[in-house]
């Protein structure tokens, strides 16, 4: 007797499913334009999506340039650790051939 295939749906959803996805999003686009068109708000909360899309597009930035800072900084503790590690052996070196 086979034991039943378990499938998890949940991973196999991207594979399976995909090319039903994109029908439903285009007919969900042409929904929110056709509100979108008839709403009075839509506008202003259009300006509110964009202020904050440059918020986070800044954001993102500061935060890249935060761990890139970091990074180098790590990078630059450790070759002056190194440094000074090097040139103190090589001092003792010295110390000792005298």
């Amino acid at each position: 007797m086979e034991e039943p295939q378990l499938k998890c749906h949940r991973f196999h959803h991207d594979r399976r499913h995909n090319h039903h996805d994109k029908p439903r999003e285009r007919d969900a686009a042409k929904t929110a334009e056709l509100y979108a068109s008839t709403n009075p708000f839509m506008p202003m909360f259009l300006t509110f999506r964009k202020e904050l899309d440059e918020h986070h597009d800044r954001r993102e930035r500061v935060i890249k340039a935060s761990r890139d800072i970091t990074g180098l900084s790590k990078k630059m503790i450790f070759s002056l650790q190194r440094f000074v590690l090097l040139q103190s052996q090589h001092l003792n070196l010295l110390a000792d051939s005298f």
